[in-house]
């Protein structure tokens, strides 16, 4: 066997090669799948060579963004083959079989990043037992899920010309980027025995704890995402007695998952997060118990991967291997950032289950705002164009939500945006229900949230009730809304975090533009090296309604700021003296 590393390791080079090398088929399972060279290289065998070539991919990652990439892949003879799981569920391989002998596995799926950027793992084996496995698993598919194949639409052409006419993939380095690379790949011959587990299935789930619980040394925790219960909970059992050490990334401190890193940090768990967040993730899903025994695959340790996912996991027993990945762990380990709790206390609620305590008194104080005294004028404008630096990506539709939802929780300073919709709706919104939920535990976790939502210059629009309402209660739960100066339309769809990341476009926050389910809709998301205040001040700038202590003192405010909009400019002034008279 073969074991490359990322980032800027060996791991696309091997995986390339053994496409090149194949004889009579490959068979692919990928969940994200993004990269040209893959997709080239995939044409090649299948139109040129003449090879089976099968490709599975989940059915939620082909949209009409990326249709065109997977149609050119059809059109060369690939079959692509689209898996359609219960809601929840993912189809999370990242394998491949060539010609039913060597298997590739491991957390890196087929994109630039995961070569150029992430901390990923990919494995090699010459193994045609486990290969057997393997296709036997693809083979079942249509025993735990349904499959479609996808049909080339006539605008995709035929195979040969859909070649020339690639995606523009974005660039995998930038500013300011950890250098760190990944050691030279190694071949492997100590290990004449591996366990393989195909979930979901309990016992995968099984083998892993008694893995963890029956280690006497030590254990060293890779991993990308990390909250099953019964999972840490054995972490926790263990940090107790033996050395834990976990390396996570930085998704971990959002606050779904950080009562995690509370719960293993109070049992004596030293714990390091690496990546940056946005372009560097942390993908491996490794562990090493007595420096003897090695676990990785596709699953992160969730309750979804074991019970819901379509992965893979892997056992060995080999002191060579853990040897070669405690070294990466390592080195990895030297480049991340300590994490330890900085607020907060954790407790246990009712069921004992953790949780952490915050200040609310804290949480619930906004800036304050008071009467206008400046009813004819408004904020100076500020410089609206500035040259920027920034890695690009396209979310059209419903890939907007995620990326938003995203940026929310790894916040770690302020959120500040301009929204022309923020609708109300009669029926269910699961998204922006979840929307409203990620600010105000954003405002929990103490970084500050400042939107300024469209008033429209009609009092009858329905859009000034919902901005108003929307107001009303987001103000009570410390988010810091501010309704715009009616005298100024806003038409903005712009979002800012930590004045680094900006999301713009055409996405209003309305459940049909939230979902992408009745509305098409195409924003960027602009990821920048280094912060840039330009963007702070322009949204922090813009005019808006002076006096939000109230409903009723708003609302009072934007009827003057009308009302004076249809007065001559003398009656103007004489009410603006009657108006200031009467403040105290």
């Amino acid at each position: 066997m073969q074991i490359a590393f990322s980032p800027r390791g060996d791991g696309e080079r091997i995986a390339l090669r053994l496409i090149a090398q194949a004889k009579q088929r490959v068979d692919v399972g990928m969940f994200v799948f993004s990269h040209d060279s893959f997709a080239q290289a995939l044409c090649d065998a299948a139109q040129r060579r003449r090879l089976q070539v099968r490709l599975y991919l989940d059915n939620r990652m082909v949209s009409a963004a990326t249709r065109p990439f997977f149609e050119r892949m059809a059109a060369a003879g690939v079959d692509v083959q689209l898996v359609r799981l219960p809601a929840g569920a993912r189809f999370h391989l990242k394998t491949m079989v060539v010609d039913s002998r060597w298997v590739m596995t491991g957390a890196a799926n087929w994109t630039p990043q995961a070569f150029g950027s992430n901390v990923e793992d990919l494995l090699v084996l010459d193994s045609p037992d486990l290969a057997a496995h393997y296709l036997a698993r693809m083979e079942g598919m249509p025993q735990i899920a349904e499959l479609e194949g996808l049909h080339v639409s006539t605008s995709a052409g035929s195979g040969r010309s859909a070649g020339r006419n690639r995606l523009i993939l974005p660039p995998t380095t930038r500013p300011g980027r950890n250098v760190f690379c990944a050691p030279t790949a190694r071949t492997m011959r100590s290990c004449r025995e591996v366990h393989a587990y195909f979930l979901p299935d309990p016992e995968g789930l099984e083998a892993l704890l008694v893995y963890l619980r029956s280690a006497q040394e030590s254990i060293a925790v890779g991993m990308y995402l990390l909250n099953h219960p019964d999972i840490v909970g054995v972490l926790a059992e263990k940090a107790r007695v033996i050395p834990v050490r976990l390396l996570a990334d930085r998704i971990m401190t959002d606050p779904a998952n950080a009562e995690v890193l509370h719960t293993l940090h109070q049992a004596g768990c030293e714990i390091r997060l690496f990546g940056d967040g946005d372009r560097e993730t942390y993908h491996m899903k490794t562990a090493i118990v007595d420096g003897s025994q090695v676990w990785t695959g596709s699953a992160n340790w969730t309750r979804a991967a074991f019970a819901q996912n379509i992965e893979d996991a892997l056992c060995f027993d080999s002191a060579e291997i853990a040897s070669f990945y405690a070294a990466y762990f390592d080195a990895v380990w030297q480049n991340a950032v300590a994490w330890t709790p900085v607020d907060g206390q954790v407790q246990t609620d009712t069921a004992g289950s953790p949780r952490r305590t915050t200040d609310t008194r804290q949480v619930q104080s906004l800036p304050p705002t008071g009467p206008r005294t400046d009813y004819d004028s408004l904020t100076v404008e500020p410089v609206s164009e500035f040259p920027v630096y920034a890695q690009v990506e396209y979310l059209p539709d419903d890939t907007y939500f995620p990326a938003l939802i995203r940026s929310i929780d790894t916040a770690k300073q302020s959120i500040l945006g301009l929204v022309y919709v923020f609708s109300e709706t009669q029926s269910d919104a699961p998204h922006q229900t979840a929307l409203i939920q990620a600010l105000v535990r954003a405002v929990n976790r103490g970084v500050y949230v400042y939107l300024v939502l469209y008033t429209p210059a009609s009092p009858v629009d329905r859009l000034m009730e919902m901005h108003s309402n929307q107001a009303e209660r987001l103000r009570s739960q410390g988010v810091d809304v501010r309704l715009a100066h009616p005298a100024r339309p806003l038409h903005a769809k712009l979002f800012v975090v930590d004045q680094h990341r900006a999301l713009l476009g055409s996405h209003n926050w309305s459940e049909g533009s939230l979902s992408g389910a009745r509305v098409r809709e195409a924003s960027l998301m602009l990821t920048l090296p280094e912060p840039e205040p330009r963007l702070a001040e322009y949204i922090l700038s813009r005019p808006v309604i002076a006096d939000m202590r109230t409903k009723e003192s708003w609302d009072t405010e934007i009827a003057r700021i009308l009302r004076l909009q249809q007065r001559p400019k003398a009656q103007r002034e004489e009410l603006i003296r009657e108006w200031t008279a009467e403040e105290p």
